[in-house]
């Protein structure tokens, strides 16, 4: 027996955030935050932890360098803030720092 995987329709909030395909979200749904990539409807990350999430969020910006925004959305959906990726290259762009973000994520689910 295949466990179904439930799939979310997150356009409504997209818009909200401006119209780009450049960004990654950060949303709540179902007692769980979600690291989701502007294309798509499925997950990056998804986790109980909006810190952890958050921090998955910054790593995958810095590995990749495929967003020019992440937006934080509030539990109801609406945004809280966008966050340049110059600014989170800027703030962890030392070693300590991004090393701090490593210990702290978690592995992919």
């Amino acid at each position: 027996m295949s466990a179904a995987v439930k799939k979310y329709d997150f356009g409504n909030l997209f818009e909200e955030a401006g119209a780009t395909t450049n960004k990654l979200h950060v949303v709540f749904r179902d007692n769980l935050w979600f690291l989701i990539r502007e294309d798509r409807t499925r997950s990056v990350f998804r986790h109980d932890d909006m810190v952890k999430v958050l921090n998955k969020a910054y790593l995958y910006m810095l590995e990749t360098q495929d967003f020019d925004r992440l937006a934080i959305h509030n539990r109801d959906g609406s945004v809280n803030q966008i966050i340049p990726f110059e600014y989170i290259r800027n703030t962890f762009s030392n070693i300590s720092a991004r090393k701090k973000l490593n210990k702290s994520s978690l592995k992919k689910i």
